[in-house]
C-alpha cells in the first residue's frame, strides 16, 4: 500500500531527530531499510529516496529552488518519470521544512548543554586477580562515585568528534561516554595495584580511589562531589588439590 508523503517525511524526520542532520547523506541505504522495515514508506518510493540519496539529491536543504525547481532537478539528474518526481518532491519539501529546520537549529548542541549542567554519578564495579602461580585471590572493590563535569569536559576529543558526527546526540550518551571512560581508568588502575607485588597479597580496602579520581577529573575537567568505596576479597585458593603421594 502507497504511503502517504507526510508518513515517509515524518520517518526521514524521526532518523534526522535521532542520528543527525547527516544521516541521510552518510547512510542512504540504512534510510532505506529503516523506511521499508518500519512500513512507513513502500518499496518503489523507498527505493527512489535512496537512489535520490545516493546521487546527492534530497539530503540537505536545497537553496534557490522553489517546488517546481526542484522536481525538475530531480526529473533531470535521477531519471525519474513526472509522477515520482513529483511525489518525492513533495516528501522533501516536507522534511527540509522551516518548522524543521527551526527545530534542529535550536537542538544542536542542546545534548552537551544538558550534560555539563548535570552531575555524572558513576557505580563502579572493579574485580581483579592476584595470581601467584600457586593459587589466586580473587580481589572486589564497588564505589558510588558523583562528579560534576566542567567546561574542560565539553571540550573532550571524543565528544568533538560526536557532536560533528550528530549535533542532536543526547546527554545520556554523553553520559555513557564519560562512564566507560571512568570505569576503563579504575579497571586498569586496580588491575595495577593488585598485582604490584608478585610475593605480597594487595590490601584490597586500601586501594587509593580517592586518588585515581582526583587524577582521573583532574585530567577530564570534572570536580569530584563525592566518593566512597569499599573493597575485599575471597581469599587464598590453592590451584593444588588433594594429596601428594
Amino acid at each position: 500500500m502507497e504511503k502517504t508523503a507526510e508518513d515517509i517525511a515524518g520517518k526521514l524526520k524521526e532518523l534526522i531527530d535521532e542520528k543527525g542532520p547527516g544521516y541521510l547523506a552518510d547512510y542512504p541505504y540504512e534510510v532505506f531499510k529503516e523506511l521499508t522495515e518500519s512500513g512507513r514508506a513502500d518499496r518503489k518510493t523507498a527505493g527512489s529516496i535512496l537512489y535520490c540519496l545516493v546521487s546527492g539529491i534530497g539530503d540537505r536543504p536545497v537553496q534557490g529552488l522553489d517546488r517546481q525547481g526542484f522536481t525538475d532537478r530531480l526529473l533531470s539528474a535521477c531519471s525519474l518519470n513526472q509522477e515520482m518526481a513529483d511525489r518525492l518532491s513533495g516528501i522533501f519539501a516536507l522534511l527540509w521544512s522551516e518548522e524543521n529546520l527551526s527545530s534542529w537549529e535550536q537542538k544542536a548542541g542542546r545534548g552537551l548543554s544538558d550534560f555539563l549542567g548535570e552531575d555524572l554519578e558513576v557505580n563502579w564495579k572493579g574485580y581483579a586477580v592476584w595470581d601467584t602461580g600457586g593459587g589466586s585471590v580473587d580481589c572486589h572493590y564497588e564505589a558510588d562515585i558523583i562528579l560534576s563535569p566542567g567546561e574542560k569536559a565539553g571540550e573532550d576529543e571524543e565528544i568533538r568528534g560526536l557532536l560533528l558526527k550528530n549535533p542532536f546526540i543526547q546527554k545520556d550518551d554523553l553520559q555513557k561516554l564519560f562512564r566507560e571512560k571512568l570505569t576503563d581508568y579504575l579497571d586498569g588502575e586496580f588491575d595495577s595495584y593488585c598485582n604490584a607485588d608478585d610475593y605480597y597479597q594487595p590490601c584490597v580496602e586500601d586501594f587509593f580511589l580517592e586518588d585515581c579520581i582526583e587524577r582521573w577529573c583532574r585530567k577530564n575537567g570534572f570536580e569530584v562531589i563525592s566518593c566512597e568505596g569499599s573493597g575485599y576479597d575471597d581469599d587464598f585458593q590453592s590451584d593444588f588439590r588433594g594429596k601428594w603421594y
